[in-house]
């Protein structure tokens, strides 16, 4: 059952809208109709965007947000920690960060949209994944108590442009490009099921306004990693030397993210951008930022 749409126009608040995720849901939600207001304190591209941005740094002036968010707005949260190896004392600033948040919304907000990770289903992820399954609890609470409109997106492993040395995919094609050199930490066999951030910003507006409270989405075909190196070796000539390290990393899960008794929530495969393509557009932007 879906909710009553609200206006095509609601004020959509997206705080970390610089961000890799982030940049394309505001471009998605502005060229849907929206009125779009970045919080964020970087500035990426903020002469060339169309809507409006606002330079708060949500770890030290999340105050500020009382005076940005209106009554009625829809605020989408894509800022926060996203290092896997963060530790424990850094990985708490994710979850005050977001009650803070949890506590501005429950008067204000329309609907409040929480970018999660498939890390939360599991026991790998170290730290992060800690504060992203605490942050969860909050939510989940927020709306028992207070009746919190919410929307938990986990998303899987994302890839496309604008991301940082965080995003796997990122990571190695610049070292391919700059380097002529991949390395990877494991054995190769390890499966992801990529799904573009484009992709995956279409899915979080399409939810938008449905009274689904959890959603899981990741690509949709599995690819190992070693599938993947070999397929960005052939784009760029099969000129590059990769060094398999064969050992696992300890915070990241080699098949599936899942445990036995994860949290409900509907999986939404996407199966959109064609995978090679999306590598394409990841290459020529390192090359042309290199350039």
């Amino acid at each position: 059952m879906e909710l009553k749409r609200w206006n095509q126009l609601d004020r959509v608040v997206v705080i970390g809208g610089s961000g890799f995720l982030g940049s394309h849901i505001c471009e998605y939600y502005y060229d849907k109709g929206h009125e779009v207001v970045n919080v964020d304190k970087n500035n990426n591209g903020k002469d060339i965007n169309p809507y409006e941005w606002i330079d708060v740094d949500i770890l030290n002036e999340v105050c500020l947000l009382s005076d940005i968010v209106y009554n009625d707005d829809i605020v989408i949260y894509c800022a926060g920690i996203m290092d896997l190896n963060v530790d424990a004392c850094l990985s708490i600033d994710n979850i005050t960060t977001t009650t803070t948040i949890l506590e501005l919304c429950r008067f204000k907000a329309k609907r409040f949209v929480f970018a999660s990770s498939l890390y939360v289903n599991g026991a790998m992820g170290g730290f992060y994944r800690c504060s992203k399954q605490a942050c969860e609890l909050y939510i989940q609470e927020f709306g028992r108590r207070y009746n919190l409109n919410y929307l938990i997106a986990r998303f899987g492993s994302l890839y496309g442009t604008r991301a940082n040395e965080y995003n796997y995919i990122h990571r190695i094609i610049k070292s391919a490009i700059e380097n002529g050199y991949i390395q990877y930490h494991g054995t190769g066999e390890e499966l992801r099921e990529y799904v573009h951030v484009r992709d995956a910003a279409r899915v979080i507006f399409d939810n938008t306004y449905t009274d689904k409270k959890h959603i899981t989405i990741t690509g949709n075909n599995a690819i190992t990693s070693r599938q993947v190196i070999n397929t960005i070796n052939e784009m760029l000539g099969n000129k590059l030397t990769v060094d398999y390290q064969n050992k696992e990393d300890s915070n990241h899960y080699k098949y599936t993210p899942f445990n036995f008794e994860p949290i409900s929530g509907e999986r939404i495969a996407v199966n959109y951008t064609d995978f090679s393509q999306g590598l394409l557009e990841v290459m020529n932007e390192i090359k042309n930022n290199i350039s």
